[in-house]
């Protein structure tokens, strides 16, 4: 019950009507000086009908032009594609709430009109409360109401159509003594219908003519000649000759139809095809590889995108390192500060050898695109490139806001690691300070201490240098790593002979736990670094060391495991939150500290070394307590050299 039927004006809106004549700019500019007057937006309307098919280039040129005329003078456009012109033009201004229609009224013949209709008089007739103001024209062509699609007459289609009728014939002659005159009329509308659906006008109407000429001539008595003996016969030829008509020229506009269903049909799957191939667009360089890919294939030209930069100076995205016209970017610049097309086939810098075209979304500039080596475009092909605008301008604004994103939450990491940073460097980085200068100012100051307490305070400044010495190595090594300075030496090198010198490197670190061995005898040689694998050995010991109770265990087994071989370490230690087996290899992670000093970075540095060796290291906490560390290394595919010395006497 609360259904609205009538729209009601609640701002000035005026249609402008576009048509493929001579007026039609005249129009343009008429219904724009009305709607500046009136405050009103401007919608310009262009109705794409059977005909439209079938006119010449530069009529369609005039209708475009107008088309293009309307957009720069600020007119919103809406095409359809229709057979019933006046009856999409008001549906339209009722969906747009217009309360004014423009519309150019050419001067024809009067018959011309009586027998095609106007265009003018039925929008008047049925625009209801909607205002209509008719911009009168010279004696132009203009658009009549029922059309067909008219063609070329060819000599094939003369030729089939004649062959036709003489098929129809045919078929008429053996039916002839079976049947009566009447069905013998349905085998010509037939043949009039089939020429129908594969040629055009004149071949339909010579059709229509030749079978009414043929049924006259060779059935209706006296036969074989075209005097008529019966006058009632004179009534079917007329009505047999506006029957054939009348379905012939349903069938084109079926055809026309049909067409315009095809195109219509042809440019959403391009627009699709576009929508989806973008929507798969990583970067700049894949968007620019697939917007040149989809519009050369759909309006065969070149194409390059101009992005801004922070300061909104933009720049062409170069992927092919092709070079770049001097005067292109200050055009594409002024398009972009405008939001207005430029260059080629515009009034604005109209010199330069492309077309610059606005990227706009959510009512500001992107991007600009230009089109390079490209002639006048139909008023299809302008919609879609308009869609392709929308669509490439919608992909830019998605990359931007995932780059801003990306380098929001790249700024808010670096804080946070700043943050703990300078918290970690406060405490742990002052404290072995503290502790070497309190050592050593007890050696300097006081002059009496004995043997023992000398080397206590000396031992306790080795102890301490050490471990300031080691957080530096490691703020250093991570920054190597990330930087990717750090590049593989590889050389064959033993597993149990790194373990045992990690080991000793440890040896004060690990002396407060019994360490077990487990290392399988066919154990191979492996290609890698062995400078790197044993900081990572290192790495993980010392990390076990720190966070395991005295007297608790640590466990090294070694073994190959398929075409990897595998080194585990484990301890029973804190072990780590549930969750938080991958958390323990990012920088500054620290877990349950137990009150352990730190910056967190060993098992980081760990993870980021065995990237560069092509390996893996993994953690998973212990049923029974404590975590279990696995570094993995593949095999190499070759078996090391084996080079015998022979002593001088000749034995080996």
């Amino acid at each position: 019950e609360h259904f609205v039927r009538d729209t009601w004006p609640t701002t000035e809106r005026i249609i402008v009507c576009v048509a493929p004549n001579a007026i039609s700019s005249r129009v343009v500019r008429a219904a724009a000086r009305i709607a500046q007057t009136l405050h009103a937006e401007l919608i310009g309307v262009s109705i794409e009908n059977s005909r439209y098919l079938s006119l010449a280039p530069a009529q369609r040129q005039q209708g475009e032009a107008a088309l293009r005329l309307a957009q720069q003078l600020g007119a919103t456009i809406v095409q359809r594609s229709a057979t019933d012109i006046v009856n999409e033009i008001v549906t339209i201004a009722k969906e747009k709430n217009a309360t004014a229609i423009v519309v150019g009224k050419p001067l024809r013949a009067r018959w011309k009109e009586l027998w095609f209709g106007s265009v003018v008089d039925e929008i008047i007739r049925t625009s209801g409360d909607v205002a209509v103001y008719v911009v009168s024209g010279g004696e132009v062509e203009g658009t009549p109401i029922l059309t067909t699609r008219p063609q070329k007459p060819s000599w094939r289609g003369s030729g089939v159509t004649l062959f036709a009728i003489a098929l129809c014939t045919f078929f008429g002659a053996l039916m002839r003594p079976y049947f009566d005159l009447a069905n013998i009329i349905m085998i010509y509308l037939v043949g009039v219908l089939w020429v129908a659906s594969r040629f055009g006008r004149f071949e339909s109407i010579v059709a229509s003519i030749g079978a009414v000429a043929a049924f006259d001539f060779f059935f209706v008595p006296p036969e074989l000649t075209f005097v008529v003996a019966d006058i009632q016969y004179v009534i079917t030829f007329v009505v047999m000759l506006f029957a054939s008509l009348m379905m012939s020229s349903l069938t084109l506009r079926l055809r026309v139809q049909a067409d315009l269903v095809r195109d219509r049909e042809r440019r959403t799957a391009q627009l699709y095809q576009l929508t989806r191939r973008l929507s798969d667009v990583l970067n700049q360089g894949e968007l620019l590889a697939t917007v040149r890919e989809q519009i050369s294939e759909v309006f065969h030209v070149g194409s390059d995108l101009y992005l801004p930069n922070g300061l909104r100076h933009v720049s062409r995205i170069d992927g092919d390192g092709g070079r770049e016209d001097s005067n292109d970017r200050p055009v594409a610049q002024w398009v972009f500060d405008n939001g207005k097309s430029a260059g080629q086939g515009t009034e604005t810098l109209s010199g330069s050898i492309a077309r610059f075209l606005p990227l706009s979304s959510r009512a500001r500039v992107v991007g600009v695109l230009a089109l390079r080596d490209m002639s006048a475009l139909t008023s299809s092909e302008t919609s879609l490139l308009e869609a392709f605008c929308v669509q490439i301008a919608g992909t830019v604004e998605r990359l931007q806001s995932e780059a801003a994103s990306q380098n929001a939450k790249l700024a808010a990491e670096r804080e946070r690691l700043r943050n703990t940073l300078l918290s970690t460097v406060s405490h742990d980085l002052r404290t072995p300070l503290s502790t070497i200068t309190g050592a050593a100012s007890t050696l300097v100051e006081r002059e009496t201490i004995n043997d023992e307490s000398r080397r206590e305070l000396g031992s306790l400044i080795v102890d301490e240098a050490q471990r300031l010495s080691r957080i530096i190595r490691n703020v250093l090594d991570i920054s190597r790593l990330e930087s990717g300075i750090v590049l593989a030496e590889t050389d064959w090198i033993s597993i149990e002979e790194l373990i045992g010198s990690a080991r000793s490197r440890l040896r004060l670190i690990l002396d407060p736990h019994p360490v077990t061995l487990a290392i399988a005898e066919d154990l191979p040689l492996i290609r890698t670094d062995g400078v790197l694998l044993e900081q990572v050995l290192i790495n993980v010991l010392e990390n076990a060391a720190k966070y395991s109770p005295v007297n608790s265990p640590i466990e090294i087994r070694a073994r190959t495991h398929g075409q990897q071989v595998l080194v585990e370490i484990a301890d029973r230690g804190v072990g780590v939150p549930a969750g938080d087996e991958e958390r323990i290899f990012e920088k500054l992670y620290r877990g349950n500290s137990n009150g352990q000093s730190g910056f967190g970075l060993g098992l980081a540095i760990a993870r980021a070394i065995m990237f560069v060796l092509k390996g893996t290291i993994t953690m998973e906490s212990r049923s029974e307590g404590g975590s279990l560390f696995r570094i993995q290394l593949p095999l190499p595919l070759e078996k090391p050299e084996v080079i015998e010395e022979f002593r001088s006497d000749g034995a080996r």
